[in-house]
């Protein structure tokens, strides 16, 4: 079963939907002892890491490189929980994910910030709701309660 919502001017699919192919960018709703890990970008607030996609990558390629540069966050038991598409097209698959480990980032691009939360904070980058359905979905797939995150 596929929810398919719509939030602003995005289009979300979440759920059974199948596996995007052809997609830009990925978002990964990232736990850590058992809390939210989020990333603030200086320009517009707190977001769960993700980014563009380079060459040929998997989404699971995408998400742990881009969790890496944002968080330091070396992941595991990545899980597609769906995708969204924008009015332009551009297509981002949402994930899940468990940061296995830390380290120190020596990326440029790097978020100025990382965070853990129980609840998002207030001033998110997208203020439309969908981290807040991203992070909800999440907490709803069963293998998270490994994460202890349920």
């Amino acid at each position: 079963m596929t929810d398919e919502v719509r939030i602003g001017s995005i289009q979300v699919a979440l759920g059974d939907s199948r596996v995007v192919d052809t997609f830009d960018a990925v978002v990964v709703v990232l736990f850590a002892s058992g809390k939210a890990v989020l990333v603030r970008n200086a320009r517009r607030g707190w977001e769960f890491p993700g980014g563009h996609r380079e060459g040929n990558e998997s989404y699971q390629e995408t998400a742990a490189r881009e969790a890496l540069e944002e968080t330091g966050a070396t992941i595991s038991d990545i899980e597609y929980l769906g995708y969204y598409t924008a009015p332009t097209g551009h297509i981002t698959v949402i994930t899940c994910a468990k940061a296995s480990s830390f380290q120190q980032s020596g990326d440029e691009h790097r978020a100025s910030d990382v965070g853990l939360f129980d609840e998002l904070p207030a001033a998110l980058s997208f203020r439309d709701g969908r981290e807040q359905l991203f992070l909800e979905y999440a907490r709803k797939k069963p293998r998270l309660e490994a994460f202890n995150v349920v």
